[in-house]
């Protein structure tokens, strides 16, 4: 694995060894950032990333590399947090990427603590990978959480792999509701590449009534009716 593009571009990153991670390919990485860069509104410089279920943390170190602002690794073990900071080492010198990123161990569905308000003192996010493990249920899962934690800012981009075949794509009522464009999928391999954009209109549309998750309990913010 190594940084493709951008101030650390050719470092060279620690693989996992014995470690349940999957880390995206090379190809693949390359393939999703020039289509990324196609899309995205800001450039890096003025976008906040979340790496969800960050494995490696090439994808998001990938980011920071080019200029992303901040990043947050979000993992559920100790051990792929332990790789991504030395990877972000690996990387830092002397580019400064550790003291742009911060390292999250915690579950993604069982946020609580600071976990949670990590996440919400950082949003909106104008770029966001979820790479979970396959076949799985946790990509369409995750979709629906970032929908309804509204962690997507205006025209953000969230970037979901997947095995190529498992479908992950929601029903249009639900994207259209949630402010998500289907934008594209691409097959590499055995991998899917699924991108949505936050729609700003419909995000717009969707304000005056916000539901935000939180460690499973719904919070609703309704809108408030004259009196009298």
């Amino acid at each position: 694995m190594r940084i493709i593009s951008g101030a650390a571009k050719g470092r060279r990153l620690a693989a996992p060894k014995g470690l349940d991670i999957r880390p995206t390919t090379d190809f693949v990485k390359e393939a999703m950032f020039q289509l990324l860069e196609n899309q995205m509104a800001q450039p890096w410089q003025e976008c906040t990333v979340l790496d969800l279920f960050a494995g490696s943390g090439a994808l998001g170190i990938e980011a920071l590399s080019r200029g992303a602002a901040h990043c947050i690794f979000l993992d559920s073990s100790f051990k792929a947090a332990t790789l991504i900071q030395r990877n972000l080492q690996i990387c830092g010198e002397p580019f400064c990427l550790p003291h742009r990123a911060t390292v999250c161990i915690t579950d993604l569905f069982r946020l609580k603590g600071g976990g949670s308000r990590l996440l919400w003192a950082h949003r909106p996010f104008q770029v966001i990978f979820a790479d979970p493990p396959y076949e799985t249920g946790l990509s369409l899962a995750t979709i629906h959480f970032v929908l309804e934690n509204d962690l997507l800012g205006p025209n953000g981009i969230l970037v979901v792999e997947e095995r190529k075949g498992i479908e992950v794509a929601m029903e249009p009522p639900l994207l259209k509701k949630g402010g998500l464009i289907a934008l594209d999928r691409r097959i590499y391999g055995d991998t899917a590449l699924w991108f949505y954009q936050k729609d700003d209109e419909t995000q717009k549309n969707n304000s005056k009534r916000q539901h935000i998750y939180m460690a499973g309990i719904e919070i609703k913010d309704m809108e408030q009716k004259e009196m009298g």
